[in-house]
């Protein structure tokens, strides 16, 4: 009996001693984790940065308030100057990403790119601006659900870098930002949603436009939508110009289909803003809207504006906000030609 027993004891201590203990097994998936997470310093996934979008309102709210566009602060890279790339990879089912993008004080020279495969590029956007710091940028991007790679780079000046972090929205977040574009896209007054026709057969010489920004905005929001108007691709060039031709930010738009929208922040602060759209595609495939209306700090939309009760508006000629530079013959070098 008692030699049964010891025998039984040694079996067991025997089996005990080939089986993993629980630390190891704690670190045996804390490193298998860790490999996961490892990616290319150059391509970040950015699922990791899915954000909660809320809405700023209270339950006792009216609908006239609106939801927060950009509610979270990105997680900020450093990307040095000299044509460095940082490429961030979309999930398959994400349709939406907001990029931000600035500077310590220094200008602003940055490109945003959105590639589905290795050669289709369906956006671009350029970013020249005086001041990163005063004036950065930041934008909500529309696509398909073909898991694209949005790249961001900068110029080929080595003392030129940038700060840009990625956000990409989950679906119930990105359906709020689609509602609420939509909302504000329906109740645009004409003097805010201006319709922007192409030049020439040859490219270039389309449409300008112009909306004179308030002084008491400090932020204005910037929509290009062609679902209305065709579909067609489009390719604009924006200028902001505080005073007569004082170019303080420079923008070229090219998106190669204008079913999905495009929406973006620019920082006004301060008085004497003018908002500036030349259009630089064919006369027969340029037709495209593009809205401007005010945003108020924070992220929040400003109150839709109503003609006659004293709110801001966005227009040139024919605005009760519309002033002219010298005279009123149209010009070119002027902010009001349309």
């Amino acid at each position: 009996m008692k030699f049964s027993l010891a025998a039984t004891l040694c079996v067991i201590s025997s089996a005990a001693a080939f089986a993993p203990a629980n630390n190891v097994l704690v670190n045996s998936k804390q490193h298998t984790a860790a490999l996961k997470s490892t990616t290319p310093q150059n391509e970040v996934d950015a699922s990791t940065w899915a954000a909660d979008l809320s809405d700023t309102s209270s339950s006792a709210s009216s609908e006239e308030e609106h939801m927060n566009i950009f509610p979270v602060e990105p997680t900020w890279e450093t990307v040095q100057g000299a044509k460095t790339v940082k490429t961030y990879k979309m999930p398959q089912w994400a349709n939406r990403a907001q990029y931000f993008i600035k500077t310590n004080g220094r200008p602003l020279d940055a490109m945003a790119q959105l590639w589905v495969g290795p050669i289709r590029n369906v956006h671009t956007m350029q970013i020249n601006n005086q001041n990163g710091a005063l004036t950065p940028f930041k934008a909500t991007l529309s696509f398909k659900k073909l898991a694209p790679t949005l790249k961001i780079s900068t110029s080929e000046h080595l003392e030129l870098p940038i700060i840009c972090g990625v956000l990409v929205p989950k679906p119930e977040n990105a359906a709020k930002l689609l509602a609420n574009t939509e909302k504000l896209w329906k109740a645009a007054s004409p003097e805010q949603k201006k319709l922007v026709q192409g030049g020439s057969t040859m490219g270039g010489g389309g449409s300008v436009r112009s909306w004179d920004v308030p002084d008491n905005v400090n932020e204005v929001q910037m929509m290009v939508w062609a679902k209305d108007v065709g579909k067609k691709s489009f390719r604009v060039k924006i200028e902001v110009l505080q005073g007569p031709n004082n170019r303080i930010q420079s923008y070229a738009l090219q998106c190669g289909g204008g079913s999905q929208p495009y929406h973006c922040v620019i920082q006004t602060p301060g008085p004497g803003w003018i908002v500036r759209l030349k259009n630089q595609k064919f006369v027969e495939d340029g037709l495209h809207e593009f809205l401007v209306m005010p945003y108020t700090p924070g992220g929040v939309s400003a109150p839709l504006p109503e003609r006659g009760a004293g709110a801001p508006e966005m227009g040139g000629r024919g605005s009760s906000t519309y002033k002219p530079l010298f005279n009123d013959k149209p010009n070119f070098n002027t902010r009001w030609y349309n």
